[in-house]
């Protein structure tokens, strides 16, 4: 008698080999051009000063606030000015995300690796220990300029700088992805059906009408998967994007095999073959060789070939 098997199983023993997979993503969804901040300054006398923008949340991207432990704690540019910084309460309740830049003869600094969205510009004078902020201020283009004005040690007042914004890269980078998606999802398809085939000829599932129920399950659920990434791309960062991947690929790993458990072994023995076998005019050999195969069997192919897709499909991505 065959066993059952639930789906909350497959999904355990699909997660668990997937996993290792997302080790891979982190190393790549780093990917292609980031909002940037810029920030000039008007007025600002010669003292040495550092800056660096305050954010509106504790986390954002790779950067976080300080946790307070030493072992945490940086050292550029010195050991003193970070902590001065890590140590500043505004009043606003801004977090300090461990990132500093000395002001130099060009007065201004740049924040190129992701950049808070909300945020204010802090400016701090160690000859004087005083620290001057600009009121809250936004990300409103890909590439966001703003002119802090000074008086003395005083932030006067900060300006959007339109003329020198743009969002040129991200429309660029948007543009380039849809031509590439729409390609990337065609390649996909091909090279997964073919790839699954493959594994499942090696595999022994090749009676009945088991290839086109994996033909049939491949070709819908690559449809759905990149209906899902396309909407994805369009709504989310990369990096959320390269993650709702790889839960996806686990989800389809996981109904594909529940469903393969569920239909082939229905459809294994032909019609032709179960009148036979009724009748009583097969070999003992050959009635053995007509025994379904097993859930185990079938859950182990389909985490091999999602899981050779999955790797296929990710060096498309990068090609």
């Amino acid at each position: 008698m065959r066993k059952s098997i639930s789906m909350g199983r497959i999904i355990a023993v699909i997660a668990a080999v997937l996993t290792v997979f997302s080790c891979v993503v982190t190393a790549f969804a780093d990917t292609g051009p980031k909002p940037s901040v810029h920030v000039s300054f008007e007025n600002l006398e010669e003292a040495t000063c550092y800056a660096t923008l305050l954010s509106s949340t504790s986390n954002y991207g790779p950067w976080s606030a300080w946790d307070g432990r030493e072992e945490n704690a940086g050292g550029d540019p010195t050991p003193e000015i970070w902590m001065a910084f890590a140590k500043y309460e505004d009043p606003d309740g801004y977090y300090f995300l461990r990132n500093i830049w000395e002001v130099g003869k060009d007065k201004g600094f740049a924040w190129t690796y992701w950049p808070p969205t909300d945020f204010k510009v802090l400016v701090y004078f160690p000859e004087t220990g005083e620290f001057a902020s600009t009121g809250a201020l936004t990300r409103k283009a890909f590439d966001t300029f703003y002119i802090v004005k000074f008086e003395g040690h005083g932030i006067a007042g900060a300006e959007y700088d339109k003329e020198n914004s743009s969002d040129k890269r991200m429309y660029a980078r948007e543009i380039e992805n849809y031509k590439y998606m729409f390609a990337s999802a065609g390649v996909r398809l091909i090279v997964t059906i073919v790839i699954e085939l493959v594994i499942a000829l090696i595999f022994g599932l090749w009676r009945g009408k088991s290839l086109l129920i994996i033909l049939a399950a491949n070709v819908a659920t690559q449809i759905l998967l990149n209906v899902v990434l396309l909407l994805a791309e369009i709504f989310l960062m990369p990096t959320w994007t390269y993650i709702l991947f790889i839960a996806l690929e686990i989800g389809i790993t996981a109904l594909e095999a529940w469903f393969y458990c569920k239909t082939i072994p229905k459809v294994w023995v032909s019609w032709k073959n179960r009148a036979l076998l009724a009748a009583g005019e097969l070999s003992e050999k050959k009635v053995k060789s007509l025994n379904a195969p097993s859930n185990r069997r079938l859950i182990i192919y389909a985490i091999v070939a999602n899981a050779a897709s999955f790797a296929a499909g990710w060096i498309i991505s990068f090609v």
